[in-house]
């Protein structure tokens, strides 16, 4: 720029606020940031135009609410969230709590014994270690009504049963109905001796009894485990101890067990091993239908909402489809209650 253009430029620049002032004026863009703004006087705001547009979605969004409310009671009157929180043994009790017949405060752990059926509350997982070799003791089994120590064929050797008790501590289900015991002929049929020791005998003997059932009895092994969510999961190791006994009982010729067994185990550690290996498979499957098949449909429900024409039958049928499933699933979940009922009615008949 020039001196001239310099000059003109500041020769025009606009008056401060002490001329405004001074001329008796005033700068509305400095006032506007001290001067509160008033509404005219027949101002109703935009309140006055609103009202209730869908009245049948009130409706439905009051039964709704009136239907939480029913559940949301029933579930504090006669509910117990330690249900969800805590395992529950075979007879109803919720470890760790005192749900239940029997008071279970200090059995915090949940040890399976039925694979089908649940386990027993247990005061702590047991952890095998020295003098015993194995993950597995195939002579110790944890049973609806205790332990029991294959130590002599009355079970009245004290010094094993205590030795059982020093790795894992069962409730007192002696009160409990549905407590069932060992014997040697229903848990233990053959008993080895000092001259016939042979531990492929003595584990398909208990495998096939009626006590263990090939893990749907009532009793099972005595195993390594760690604590899982407060339930006692086979250690890896525990678990192929298990399965090479299985195998060897299948390959044995002495015919005391059939090849079926080998087939059967199916225990908790490898239940979860299996879980996590299936997840690992299907993880693109499982990241395209929720990652992908997910994102795309959720644009084309709010694409076909900016459609004209389309917006009711969206929302409506949405809602609709809603009820629809939600009242099918409580009608399925009644009748399948209603038939286990009138099962266990006639099975206890």
């Amino acid at each position: 720029m020039t001196n001239d253009e310099i000059e003109n430029s500041s020769s025009t620049a606009p008056p401060t606020n002490d001329e405004n002032t001074k001329n008796g004026t005033e700068n509305p863009a400095a006032s506007s940031s001290t001067e509160k703004l008033e509404a005219p006087a027949d101002f109703n705001g935009p309140t006055s135009d609103r009202k209730c547009t869908d009245v049948l979605c009130v409706v439905f969004f009051l039964v709704a609410v009136a239907g939480m409310s029913v559940v949301g009671w029933e579930a504090i009157r006669g509910g117990d969230y330690r249900v969800v929180l805590y395992p529950m043994d075979y007879d109803g009790n919720i470890c760790g709590t005192d749900y239940g017949d029997i008071d279970m405060t200090q059995y915090k752990f949940l040890y399976p014994v039925n694979k089908q059926a649940g386990g027993v509350c247990v005061k702590k997982c047991p952890r095998l270690s020295s003098p015993i070799s194995e993950p597995v003791d195939i002579s110790a089994l944890v049973t609806y009504n205790g332990t029991y120590a294959i130590g002599d064929a009355s079970n009245t050797n004290t010094n094993v049963t205590s030795f059982v008790s020093s790795y894992i501590t069962v409730a007192d289900y002696s009160t409990s109905t549905n407590a069932i015991s060992c014997t040697p002929a229903t848990c233990h049929p053959f008993l080895p001796t000092n001259n016939n020791n042979n531990g492929s005998i003595a584990f398909a003997s208990t495998w096939t009894s009626q006590g263990v059932n090939r893990g749907s009895g009532y009793a099972f092994y005595l195993a390594d485990t760690s604590n899982y969510m407060n339930r006692c999961v086979m250690t890896q190791d525990a678990v192929s101890y298990l399965q090479n006994m299985l195998h060897d009982v299948s390959n044995d010729d002495n015919g005391t067990s059939s090849s079926s067994a080998a087939t059967d185990d199916d225990s908790t550690g490898e239940k979860m091993s299996r879980i996590g290996s299936d997840l690992y498979t299907a993880r693109a499957y499982i990241m395209g239908c929720g990652g992908g098949i997910a994102v795309v449909i959720g644009f084309l429900y709010s694409f076909f909402l900016r459609v004209p024409g389309t917006l009711v039958l969206m929302v409506w049928g949405s809602l609709l489809a809603t009820v629809g499933v939600l009242g099918y699933i409580g009608y399925y979940a009644h009748g399948e209650a209603a038939e286990w009922d009138r099962a266990a009615a006639s099975s206890s008949s």
